[in-house]
């Protein structure tokens, strides 16, 4: 973020002696404070000398009314004594200036810039300033500095000159022109950009005490700017700055300590931090703070707290506060359920581009929720998120063109609409754009090009694409089938090329640490939705080592955080971006049986066999793993590469353990034999352990024994549940 150069300040260096008043007292102590060396508030950063010139003493200012016509009398002949003491004034100034006295210089040019007693002159300013600086006051050069980075005031605009000030007053320990030179660097503004160089004169300011770039530094090395990624320097610099009161510091170590950011987890030290800066009236922490409490996260979770920093930061216009406090609102968390309260918040951050606000306000317009319902209004706030990207608005101004709500029916409009969130991954839109194809509408009949997408769309394990998938392959037969598939490895190598081709924005000053920047997947594997909140099991060396990760669900592909990984019983826990997934039960591993039918549903090798999830089964073949190891069980069931993490299934579709290894080609080259399905997966009792502190309810209630289900109608529910995982 931006943060303007502080102010220069700096005792003027006399060089000949402190310059005397007319009654013999010393300058300091007759002068006015505007009038003598620059202190803090004094310099204006755009306009430095600008500013009243402050009254003399014992005058006092009083309206024409006020006094009598000898008052007025006496009056202008004491202005008048005054008048003539300034111009003694000036040719005392001038005869110091002459001698080589910085202070008597830089006087003069602040009595000429403010018409101090004499006729107000840009040009005498400028030239009795620069006189002041090049006799070496280093305010003057400073000022002298900003005056050619701004141009006016009788100056051109000059980067060369302003530079040359700059660097003078810098070389001699100015931490406000240390900074200044610091941000030109930091920026490449009319130099080039040099990191290293910005980095020496922040630290060069920061080490006096300055709090811009004490704040910088800790930005630069939290994010790696320019220098080796530093977590420990950056909390260093922060907490210099935080601890003289600098909100915007005190807001970043709190985000620092809330992510984990190089540093260990602390929510409570987070918090701490937060709240100094939200008491200080600083909007983003109050947004922080009130998402922290809302989501119990180093806190006991409390709504009502979490609304006060929510309204708080949303009064000062906070669109991510507003959108969060319309949220709160429209599900009655911490305040009375109330859906036009929650319009209002809604359409403020809307109005500002909050894409989510715009994405809801539509769905509110379109199911008469709060308002009256307006097919219109709908398509506006959703094309306004659409336009910014938003995969979720795009399909749904995809289906109010194809049935006509709100807007003239458009099959055009909506393959249009349909493409652009099937190009980002939502499995919704790639299926409806199949059935597009299918039926000609909008666009040329294509059976083909319809199974492709399809075929993309059921690989999420959305139930209408696979039995769409399972009607076109039967309409089609084999030849357009296998057409199909390999149409379907096209289209997903298009749109990962059109992902990578796009270019990278511009970087600019950071505002806070980020997240990397998207890349194709390291490796992939497989998980289970075990909550309806989005928490995910799967095998801890599947996502050990991940910078981030993406997961596939039957919804389409959303972010994912690692919350915990146990890599002694190799198993993790991920959670989901927000939203309620349909989850899959965990039952108690001490009920299975030796000899017991079971199977996985995973995701193995996609490059060779695609994104479809794909079923296999076997039984319990030893109620120990490797070795005799309790914690496992050996299955026939067989695995391959991709599907480690995956769930294995009881015969009711409850969750018994995670897949995890198989007896490959190692134990071939050690045995001479070449194993047939001999796999392993980890029990779900010690899943179960992992998972408690993340499922305030407890599990999914797993189903009954009794309760048997045909195999295909129980596959068809896990694998509601199964992800694909990819990892960066």
């Amino acid at each position: 973020m931006f943060r303007p150069v502080e102010l220069l300040v700096a005792l003027l260096v006399l060089s000949a002696g402190s310059v005397t008043a007319a009654d013999g007292r010393s300058d300091a102590a007759a002068r006015p404070k505007q009038s003598g060396a620059a202190a803090a508030g004094d310099v204006d950063q755009k306009r430095p000398l600008e500013g009243a010139a402050p009254l003399p003493p014992g005058w006092s200012l009083v309206a024409e009314g006020d006094v009598n016509q000898k008052q007025q009398s006496e009056m202008r002949a004491t202005a008048d004594k005054k008048a003539a003491a300034a111009a003694n004034g000036v040719d005392e100034l001038t005869a110091l200036t002459l001698k080589g006295n910085a202070a008597a210089a830089f006087r003069l040019a602040l009595m000429y810039f403010r018409g101090d007693g004499v006729a107000q002159e840009s040009a005498t300013a400028v030239k009795w300033l620069r006189k002041a600086a090049e006799l070496g006051s280093v305010v003057a050069q400073g000022n002298l500095g900003w005056m050619y980075r701004e141009g006016g005031d009788g100056v051109a605009k000059d980067t060369a000159e302003a530079l040359k000030w700059f660097r003078m007053s810098a070389d001699k320990g100015t931490p406000g022109s240390q900074h200044q030179l610091g941000w030109w660097f930091y920026r490449g503004d009319g130099v080039p950009k040099d990191s290293a160089e910005a980095v020496k004169w922040f630290r060069m300011a920061a080490d006096q005490g300055n709090l811009g770039s004490q704040f910088l530094l800790g930005l630069i090395f939290s994010r790696g700017d320019g220098v080796p990624k530093d977590s420990a320097e950056a909390v260093k610099w922060f907490r210099m700055a935080a601890d003289q009161g600098d909100a915007d510091s005190q807001s970043q170590l709190g985000w620092i300590f809330w992510r984990g950011n190089g540093v260990p987890k602390d929510g409570a030290e987070a918090v701490k931090w937060f709240r100094m800066a939200a008491d200080q009236g600083h909007a983003d922490a109050q947004y922080r703070l009130g998402w922290i409490f809302s989501q119990g996260d180093g806190v006991p979770k409390d709504n009502a707290e979490a609304v006060k920093w929510f309204r708080m930061a949303a009064e000062q216009t906070d669109a991510h506060a507003q959108f969060s406090l319309g949220w709160m609102y429209r599900e009655g968390e911490g305040v009375p359920k109330d859906s036009r309260e929650a319009v209002k918040w809604y359409r403020r951050a809307a109005e500002q581009g909050h894409i989510g606000a715009q994405s809801v306000l539509g769905s509110m317009y379109r199911e008469a929720e709060g308002m009256a319902k307006d097919g219109a209004e709908a398509v506006k706030w959703y094309r306004m998120a659409a336009d910014q990207g938003d995969e979720v608005s795009q399909f749904r101004l995809g289906w109010m063109f194809s049935r006509g709500d709100g807007v003239p029916k458009d099959g055009i409009g909506a393959v249009k609409w349909y493409r652009m969130a099937a190009d980002q991954g939502f499995a919704l839109a790639q299926g409806n754009l199949g059935v597009m194809y299918s039926n000609g509408e909008g666009v040329a009949k294509d059976s083909v090009e319809g199974l492709a997408w399809t075929n993309i769309a059921a690989a999420s394990g959305n139930e209408t694409y696979v039995k769409n998938r399972g009607l076109f392959e039967r309409q089609l037969g084999p030849q357009a089938t296998l057409a199909a598939q390999q149409r379907s490895k096209e289209i997903l190598k298009e749109i990962e090329a059109a992902k990578k081709s796009a270019s990278a924005p511009t970087p600019k000053a950071p505002t806070a640490p980020g997240e990397p920047l998207a890349e194709s997947p390291k490796f992939s594997g497989s998980g289970t939705i075990v909550s309806a909140a989005g928490h995910v099991l799967t095998a801890a060396h599947v996502v050990a080592g991940a910078k981030s990760v993406k997961v596939i669900t039957a919804r389409g592909t959303t972010t994912a955080k690692v919350l915990r990984i146990d890599e002694a019983n190799d198993l993790a826990v991920l959670k989901l971006a927000g939203g309620s997934y349909p989850a899959l039960s965990v039952a108690a591993s001490r009920k299975v049986r030796l000899g017991q039918t079971v199977a996985t549903i995973g995701f193995p090798n996609i490059e060779i066999q695609g994104f479809s999830p794909k079923v296999t089964r076997g039984e319990i073949s030893s109620l120990n793993g490797i070795g005799d190891d309790p914690r496992a069980w050996q299955i026939s069931v067989p695995v391959q590469t991709g599907n480690s993490g995956g769930p294995l299934l009881d015969e009711n579709g409850n969750l018994v353990g995670v897949v995890v290894a198989k007896l490959g080609m190692a134990a071939a080259r050690a045995t001479g034999d070449l194993p047939q399905n001999v796999s392993y997966a980890v029990k779900s009792a010690y899943a179960l352990a992992l998972l408690e502190p993340y499922l305030d309810g407890g599990p999914v209630e797993a189903k009954p024994s009794g309760a048997k289900l045909r195999f295909e109608d129980m596959v068809a529910k896990a694998q509601q549940s199964a992800v694909l995982i990819l990892v960066y």
